[in-house]
């Protein structure tokens, strides 16, 4: 018959509760640092525009405004989906149509903006986001 080998560690109390104390303050502190480094997701509303009536928000020259007499016609939708060594997808619209809004779908977005009046951008830490734009003949 087999004798077993049990292995005993002795610590005090003080070292115990010492060790405790260190491995808790190692996961708290994971923790902090976990949700400090996402990135802001979006804007505070003070930074929203918003636009008077008759007004239309849209791109102009990069940058977005609220143009008025603005009439919007044959609207679409248009998605670009990254492969597996994508990670900067932009989505333009029709020859002719304008920028009316963009945005990005999937994992992970680092920034996305309109880069000019038909052309929206996203940056993505990983690989298959998706661009969207949605365009319109606006005159």
């Amino acid at each position: 018959m087999k004798k077993k080998r049990d292995i005993t560690i002795k610590l005090s109390n003080k070292l115990f509760y010492t060790l405790i104390v260190i491995g808790i303050l190692a996961v708290v502190g994971v923790g902090v640092w976990a949700l400090g480094s996402v990135p802001n997701p979006g804007h505070a509303i003070s930074e929203l525009q918003t636009c008077e009536e008759g007004e239309t928000l849209q791109v102009v020259d990069g940058e977005w405004d609220c143009v008025s007499g603005v009439s919007i016609r044959g609207w679409e939708k248009i998605q670009v989906v990254g492969g597996p060594n994508q990670f900067y997808i932009s989505a333009s619209c029709s020859s002719g149509k304008k920028l009316l809004g963009g945005g990005c779908l999937g994992p992970k977005v680092w920034f996305s903006y309109p880069y000019d009046d038909d052309t929206w951008i996203c940056d993505f830490d990983e690989p298959y986001g998706e661009t969207y734009v949605i365009c319109a003949y606006a005159e």
